[in-house]
């Protein structure tokens, strides 16, 4: 998903995402008894099974942390000062609450000049008709947005490893 031209969630970010999910599906299907570890071997030492449990939740630990610096580093730098093509304003948001802002002025502003001169009534009506159109597009896609930044990878991956990991401290 690309916002104000650049891509919403970086690459590293989408790369810890679902490291995040994968190792939360490990681990959740070794503490299910899905894979065997009574002989767990890695690159030819053999390792004890509850060790490994050990060692796949200090991994989705760090994949956690990780995780967390990565998103916060791209919603910072899309919410204020990394936007290719635009002056820097802290205001900026993915949701797209500032431009909403100025679509909604654009249509007041035609309404009053719809009111007063009855030559350019129908063009402004037309145009207004347009103006709706994109502030409907515009909600839908800041819906989109929210989901895509704060749930697909912030809170998805995050409950699943949290999860988990809560699942395998009472086991």
């Amino acid at each position: 998903m690309r916002f104000l031209g650049e891509e919403a969630i970086s690459a590293p970010t989408r790369t810890t995402a679902r490291s995040v999910l994968s190792v939360s599906g490990v681990l959740a299907m070794i503490l299910m008894g899905w894979i065997n570890l009574d002989e767990f071997a890695a690159f030819g030492v053999t390792i004890q099974g509850e060790r490994v449990e050990s060692v796949v939740s200090a991994v989705l630990l760090f994949l956690v942390v990780s995780h967390v610096i990565q998103w916060r580093g791209d919603y910072l730098s899309y919410r204020g000062w990394n936007v290719i093509g635009r002056q820097p304003a802290s205001m900026r948001s993915i949701e797209g609450t500032k431009e909403q802002t100025k679509l909604d002025a654009i249509a007041e502003d035609s309404r009053e000049v719809a009111e007063k001169d009855a030559v350019t009534k129908a063009g402004l009506v037309q145009m207004q008709s347009y103006l709706d159109r994109m502030r409907r597009e515009m909600t839908a896609f800041a819906s989109f947005a929210w989901f895509y930044v704060w749930i697909w990878y912030l809170a998805f991956p995050l409950v699943a490893a949290v999860g988990v990991l809560v699942w395998w401290l009472y086991a």
